[in-house]
């Protein structure tokens, strides 16, 4: 697996991310571990339809922003980017010089999920249990997020 592409919403922020008064210091220093040890073994990137400058602020806030190798804001390559549109994955693959069929998007935009599908990445529906083609890395970091969250709240 050469990349690990993180949807934002849903998996590593709450909708309620706009603000940066909503994230806690405990919640954001327990996903900067998560990712630091993801961005230890796999190129990490940050994928999201939502609003760019919101999400942007979000990620340099909670300090993930420098735990990724990249991160992408669908938004803003215009709405020829926006889901199912394969773009935003072939943008990512040719920025990391990596073939769309070694990444592996986790999430659960159904949009961003079909795109990712349709570029040919390998897709894990947060939704959905994970099943044996998932790293276990991965698994343990999104499964351990959510508990760690979930405790938090």
């Amino acid at each position: 697996m050469d990349a690990v592409i993180l949807g934002v919403t849903g998996l590593l922020a709450s909708p309620s991310f706009q603000s940066p008064d909503h994230s806690s210091a405990d919640s954001t220093a327990t996903l900067r571990s998560a990712l630091r040890d993801l961005a230890a073994t796999t190129s990490l990137v940050l994928v999201d339809a939502g609003p760019a400058d919101e999400l942007e602020s979000w990620a340099r806030h909670t300090g993930v922003a420098d735990l990724a190798a990249f991160r992408l804001w669908t938004g803003r390559l215009g709405r020829q980017a926006k889901a199912p549109s394969r773009l935003p994955f072939r943008f990512v693959a040719r920025r990391l010089e990596i073939a769309c069929d070694a990444s592996l998007y986790v999430g659960c935009d159904d949009g961003l999920l079909e795109a990712a599908r349709r570029c040919g990445c390998r897709t894990w529906d947060i939704r959905l249990q994970a099943d044996e083609s998932i790293p276990a890395e991965v698994v343990e970091a999104v499964e351990w997020l959510r508990e760690s969250f979930e405790h938090h709240r």
